[in-house]
């Protein structure tokens, strides 16, 4: 489609410029109208958006339209900035200030995979919306947080817990959902340019042009990014990076039309992931990754930099139409979402080594209708999301051999009879009182997995004529009811309480590593008189119930924002034994309970200081015992693996004259990486700083930004990321350092 440009050759900050030097002329027409205020939203803009409450510090309380509970938590301007650069093109990175949610990458500049957990639920099992779209994958599920340049978004919001009944909350909100909105486009001419550079020949630039509205014409915004480094150790580059973004905006009466368009295409090589045994060396933890060369041993050459790599291409096109009334409006969203990915890593089966190439293609299509209407104290909503998606997901073996790679060919190439379909009505009602306010949702999941038939290899090249009838699933249907239910009570201007409570969802998973498991024990299973079917036939959806008790104090000098959580997940995927195969696979057979505490604090004792204070405490724990070769494994009663009890996030960011600054603190406490608590990780601090300088002169047309960052600070020597399933035993676990010491230097021009 002519929206999506072709990536410029080049690394420099003018390659990125030619694409948009055919918007300059109309950008010129309209800069006489610019304004060197800050932008603001229109009327019609702030519908859509969620409604804010100020806290003074780097976050808000929010609450969706057409609800009365501020159950949410939003970042702000200062907020996102203050997240680092990081943060530019990651949306975890970018949550990472806020209480109860653990960010782990292996880089700084989160460009690699990321270990993210929120109330101890890893982040693939947390929803996320671009302006109400879901964002989603399979092989591995989740959301794709690195599809944006931050830079572009007006608003990051948070639910950690129960989700709003109206949010799309894509494959699950077990782990709770996450919102984004564009920075709608500017009505009068903007222009900003940002360029980065840092350790490890890191290079970031990105640019965004509003041409500003000529007469009664549409509103729009272009913007592009490139971003890449090396890594900080081992052979193997990160990035590059392209992502290019398009907004319009045209307001027709009472009519209102929005497009966007966001395109991302990038490259990386992985990180070497360690065993608990290598991180125990801390000059091991620091140094050791893939090798630069192959030497002719599978065993060794398993390591090799180049067999672990991806390349990843994401598009998104997003329609709104929305028709105001008098108290409410009714609107028309749209969607078309691809994925187009290919990524290499190594396995070992039994004596030979093997490199898989995973590929993935994706094609979803979505409508999204919504009704809203206001009446007295009462606001109603009610809507749908229907979902057709083809998602096309291979593996695609070679041995490893002393001569380079022989290839074998596919396990199993699945081939879907139809494609798959997403239900989703929701209904919400809200009544705002004086003091009191309550709110309640319902909404229905229905996911429909296509009949599926898969196709052995004849040889490398070649797939079988007839499917394998043992791999044959039928049609899968799943579904669950989640209601909601919210109670508020204000006590005065600046305190309020509130009990929230929800039911969340997680839609079935990990097929890939059920399907591997059969194929490569096909004697056993058919000996057991078992089809793969029968596997899935004991599958259920997955389940949460949350119950939030918060106190929101909202003041010019304190903000306090205590939040006391419980969470009881249901039908969990677990490793189960199975006596009549002599084999452990998934089914969904545990049970989770988790508790916590979260206090967000702000104080500011004077107007150009804040100080941060948000400690965060998590109790997550298996209420049954699960078995391994039929002998209980001791996990009932353990912490999840990869979860702190305790966290804290603190420090202080302020203003000095025209320098910006900040010096913060985020301490980790001791955890596991195992569930049977054997593996244990010691605590770390981590410190991040950064100064900005900002230059302002009347008699020139931008303003400047030019600052530095140091991500890392004292050079700690921790381990960040680990990946670990909530079942997982000793030995299962891999570990990644987390980066030294960052350095980068920033340069921003807003016109």
């Amino acid at each position: 489609m002519s929206i999506f440009l072709s990536p410029v050759p080049g690394n420099s900050l003018a390659a990125l410029c030619l694409f948009m030097l055919c918007t300059w002329n109309h950008a010129s027409a309209a800069q006489s109208s610019k304004s060197t205020q800050p932008e603001t939203l229109s009327a019609s803009d702030t519908i859509q958006l969620l409604e804010v409450t100020i806290t003074g510090g780097l976050s808000t309380r929010v609450r969706r339209t057409g609800e009365a509970l501020f159950t949410g938590t939003a970042l702000n301007e200062q907020g996102l900035q203050l997240s680092g650069i990081s943060g530019k093109g990651s949306v975890y990175h970018s949550m990472d200030l806020l209480p109860g949610i653990a960010v782990e990458g292996p880089d700084a500049y989160g460009l690699s995979e990321k270990s993210v957990r929120m109330r101890g639920i890893r982040s693939s099992f947390s929803g996320m919306t671009i302006e109400g779209f879901p964002n989603y994958g399979i092989m591995p599920i989740g959301a794709r947080d690195n599809l944006y340049d931050m830079e572009n978004m007006n608003s990051l919001s948070v639910y950690k817990g129960a989700s709003p009944a109206d949010l799309g909350t894509a494959t699950g909100s077990k782990g709770g959902a996450i919102d984004l909105r564009f920075r709608p486009p500017s009505a009068t001419f903007r222009a900003k340019v940002d360029q980065s550079l840092g350790a490890h020949n890191y290079r970031r630039s990105f640019l965004r042009i509003d041409p500003g509205k000529a007469g009664k014409g549409p509103s729009s915004f272009l913007s592009a990014s490139l971003t890449e480094a090396e890594k900080w150790k081992g052979p193997g580059t990160l990035g590059p990076r392209w992502n290019l973004a398009l907004g319009l905006h045209q307001d027709l009466g009472p009519l209102e039309l929005s497009f966007y368009a966001n395109y991302n295409d990038m490259e990386r090589h992985a990180y070497r992931e360690l065993s608990y045994e290598q991180i125990q060396d801390r000059q091991t933890l620091r140094q050791t990754d893939f090798n630069r060369e192959r030497n002719g041993q599978p065993s060794e050459d398993r390591y090799y930099y180049d067999y672990h790599r991806g390349s990843y291409n994401n598009r998104d096109l997003l329609f709104t139409a929305r028709l105001n009334q008098n108290a409410g409006y009714f609107q028309l969203k749209a969607y078309h979402s691809t994925e187009d990915a290919q990524y290499y890593e190594t396995v070992q089966r039994g004596p030979n080594f093997f490199r898989d190439t995973r590929s993935r293609k994706i094609h979803r299509l979505g409508l999204l209708p919504e009704w809203r209407r206001k009446t007295g104290s009462l606001e109603m909503a009610a809507g749908y999301w229907l979902e057709r998606f083809d998602n096309n997901a291979q593996v695609y073996n070679s041995r490893i051999t002393p001569d380079g790679l022989t290839p074998i060919g596919y396990g199993s190439y699945s081939v879907n009879k139809t494609a798959g379909f997403t239900h989703s009505p929701y209904a919400k009602l809200a009544h705002q009182g004086e003091r009191l306010k309550i709110q309640a949702g319902l909404k229905y999941f229905h996911y429909t997995d296509p009949a599926t038939e898969r196709y052995p290899s004849a040889s490398p090249d070649r797939l079988a004529e007839a499917p394998n009838p043992h791999l044959y699933t039928r049609k899968m249907q799943y579904g669950a009811w989640l209601p909601s239910l919210g109670l508020g009570y204000r006590l005065n201007l600046k305190n309020e309480l509130y009990l929230n409570y929800g039911r969340t969802y997680m839609r079935p998973y990990m097929y890939s590593p059920v399907i591997a498991l059969y194929v490569n024990n096909q004697d056993a299973f058919k000996q057991a008189g078992m089809v793969l079917q029968d596997i899935f036939d004991g599958w259920k959806m997955e389940t949460s119930d949350n119950l939030d008790l918060g106190w929101r104090r909202s003041g010019e000098i304190l903000s306090f924002m205590p939040t006391l959580y419980f969470a009881r997940h249901h039908n969990v995927l677990a490793a189960v034994y199975d006596p009549e195969v002599g084999l452990n696979y998934l089914q969904n057979a545990g049970t989770l309970h988790a508790w916590g505490l979260e206090v967000e604090t702000y104080l500011r004792p004077i107007k150009s200081l804040t100080l941060l204070f948000s400690p965060a405490y998590t109790a997550m724990e298996y209420q049954n015992e699960l078995t391994r070769n039929g002998v209980p494994i001791g996990i009932k009663g353990k912490q999840a693996p990869a979860t702190p009890r305790f966290s804290l996030k603190s420090g202080v960011f302020g203003k000095l004259g025209t320098v910006d600054y900040h010096l913060m603190a985020r301490h980790t406490g001791s955890r596991f990486g195992d569930a049977t608590n054997q593996e244990k990780i010691s605590a770390y601090t981590r410190w991040d700083a950064g100064f900005y300088y900002l230059f302002t002169s009347p008699g020139l047309p931008f303003s400047l930004r030019a600052g530095a960052e140091a991500a890392n600070l004292l050079d700690t020597t921790y381990v960040g990321a680990i990946n670990s399933s909530d079942d997982s035993q000793q030995g299962a676990a891999t570990y990644f350092a987390g980066a030294p010491r960052t350095i980068t230097l920033l340069l921003s021009l807003l016109f």
